[in-house]
């Protein structure tokens, strides 16, 4: 989107040649690819020369696929079949990892299964029951904005056992920075709500998948922390800063982030600054027959993309990170979360996840910003 993307739909309104503001921010709903028996439930965003977002609502109204110019931002996995699981324990969560922008995890486990709770827990395969859908676009002489909104909840109750409800907002909006560049965001907000009558644990994290071309070989990550552990050896992935060349071995490299630093909101931030380059010919060799991967710089002489994950960080106290390096699976996970994946921590009692009373609240807060 150009900068003037936004301004231009707003004038246009303001000069009454758009007879609807849906002409600028349009929200349709819509069943995936004809055939599948039980074809995937899709909410699909598409604002006015910006940002093309699906929304699933039959997934935890998680993020799917999410578009800038038709070109994706978010990871793509081999794994085409978007239909829920009905009961994932063991490693059944990666069954139906189709990636997306945003793979919700919880709430009774995130990390290896554990307790009879599979892989990641279940959060992304519960329905959500969708409450409201608001859009706008906002004044050209401010810069412009062209936003909607969409609120749902997600229970998560069982006759024996914890009765919880996540409440979530997610906005999706194109506008223009004080720079004049333009500035696309998916902002997330999930209020955890206890409605049982005990205290119970919750676990949380927030897989935000990026794939290429949105991160390249080369593709640098910006975290403030006071030191990063990985899980494993990884010899694939010998820098956690910097994507390397995809190898053919099917590997991943999961490291975690202490003590991310905190701005004045409250946020912790990991930032991607994407490195661009002509991907062509043979990269198996390494690098220098990958063309001239530029970090933070594009093949037509303009700034590359810069992505901004944001996170409530008294409430996703932890950051992970994961690399999948391997050819044709090729991935870059951010993950804020509250409880650990890996270690000696996941030996406390709850494997480390926080506890929530009866009746109370707890607010997430996720803010991802391409510019």
């Amino acid at each position: 989107m150009s900068g003037r993307g936004v301004t231009r739909a707003r004038r246009l309104i303001d000069a009454g040649l758009l007879a609807h503001d849906r002409a600028a921010v349009a929200v349709t709903e819509r069943l995936g690819l004809p055939g599948p028996a039980d074809p995937a439930r899709v909410i699909a965003v598409k604002l006015f020369d910006g940002l093309d977002v699906e929304v699933l609502p039959g997934r935890g109204f998680d993020v799917g696929d999410v578009r800038l110019a038709g070109v994706p931002l978010s990871w793509i996995s081999p794994v085409a079949d978007a239909r829920p699981l009905p009961s994932p324990g063991g490693g059944a969560w990666l069954e139906r990892f189709t990636g997306g922008l945003i793979a919700t995890c919880g709430l009774r486990n995130i990390g290896p299964a554990r307790d009879g709770q599979g892989l990641h827990g279940d959060l992304g395969q519960r329905p959500a029951r969708v409450l409201g859908i608001e859009r706008g676009v906002e004044a050209a002489a401010e810069g412009g904005r062209v936003w909607a909104r969409l609120r749902a909840e997600i229970d998560d109750a069982a006759v024996f056992g914890a009765s919880l409800r996540v409440h979530r907002t997610l906005t999706v909006s194109s506008s223009v920075a004080a720079d004049g560049r333009p500035e696309h965001r998916v902002d997330l907000i999930d209020e955890v709500e206890n409605l049982g009558a005990g205290v119970t644990p919750v676990s949380l994290l927030y897989h935000v998948n990026l794939g290429a071309p949105a991160v390249l070989p080369g593709t640098r990550v910006e975290v403030s922390a006071a030191r990063t552990a990985a899980r494993d050896p990884h010899p694939e992935v010998p820098d956690w800063s910097t994507l390397p060349t995809p190898v053919d071995v099917l590997t991943e490299a999961v490291f975690e982030h202490h003590d991310v630093e905190v701005d004045d909101e409250g946020f912790a931030h990991a930032r991607v600054l994407a490195a661009s380059a002509p991907v062509s010919g043979d990269v198996r060799g390494g690098a220098d027959r990958a063309g001239d991967v530029r970090a933070g710089a594009d093949p037509h002489g303009g700034p590359a993309h810069e992505i901004d994950v944001a996170w409530s960080a008294a409430t996703l106290p932890r950051l992970f990170q994961w690399a999948l390096p391997t050819r044709d699976r090729w991935a870059l996970g951010i993950e804020p979360a509250n409880a650990p994946l890996f270690g000696s921590d996941r030996d406390a009692p709850h494997a480390g996840a926080p506890l929530l009373a009866a009746d109370e609240r707890r607010r997430h807060e996720l803010r991802i910003t391409i510019r």
